[in-house]
């Protein structure tokens, strides 16, 4: 009789299988999405020409009832890879956060320069709480945001405390412009895209957004009204 292979390797087989596609599924679960923005003009909103960010909690993080809430942490480059904002917002489940490119997310950006085409990263994670940054020079200073995206600053010792959590829950969509100007300012909108998070990357996002906080005297912090529903996005507690 004919054998067509080890019932156990058999087995084995199936379920690393299994595992390989649930942690595949795992992966795309909206922790780290990225998008693009292009053809951000000095005065084209004044045309109408704006791009939005628009980032949901359905309420899938629920680890009791009602489901949580969740920090949106935002992350702004240009186009040769300098951070120019960083900044949170707190969306309760079923709450919706509707940001403007233009007059939200650039329009504070580190060193004065607004980025005329660049990438916004989002990072979907719990609430991380009080917190405080140590200057370079000068004592502490406390926030009370429940959303920090320099994830908690330094410790007292000048160590990068690294505190965001990723929690699998967010969704978020864009609009964006040609990249070249064009009359009737049409947009199209699409999904964030998912992206592997590793820890370097982490890191580095809050490490960045830090040395913001700490070197920018206000500067690099996302600024400017903005609707939101059953939202609270907190642009001017970080210092």
């Amino acid at each position: 009789m004919s054998q067509t292979g080890n019932p156990r390797w058999l087995t084995i087989a199936a379920i690393t299988i299994c595992l390989l596609v649930i942690g595949g599924a795992a992966g795309a679960q909206d922790v780290f999405s990225v998008t693009y923005f292009s053809n951000n003009l000095a005065n084209a909103h004044l045309n109408g020409w704006d791009q939005r960010v628009r980032i949901v909690n359905p309420g899938v993080y629920a680890p009791s009832y009602p489901p949580a809430e969740m920090c949106a942490m935002i992350y702004v480059f240009d186009n040769v890879q300098e951070m120019k904002d960083c900044c949170a917002c707190e969306i309760s489940s079923n709450g919706i956060v509707d940001l403007s490119v233009a007059h939200n997310l650039t329009i504070n950006s580190y060193n004065g320069s607004k980025p005329n085409d660049g990438d916004i990263k989002v990072i979907s994670a719990v609430p991380n709480g009080t917190f405080f940054v140590q200057p370079p020079q000068g004592p502490p200073v406390t926030s009370n945001a429940p959303c920090d995206p320099s994830g908690g600053g330094r410790d007292k010792n000048g160590n990068y405390v690294l505190n965001i959590k990723p929690t699998p829950d967010l969704r978020a969509w864009s609009t964006h412009l040609p990249g070249y100007k064009q009359s009737d300012g049409s947009t199209t909108e699409d999904e964030f895209q998912d992206a592997s998070l590793s820890a370097a990357e982490l890191a580095s996002l809050q490490e960045q957004c830090t040395n913001i906080v700490e070197n920018g005297s206000g500067v690099g912090i996302c600024t400017g009204p903005f609707p939101n529903s059953s939202t609270v996005c907190d642009f001017t507690s970080i210092p």
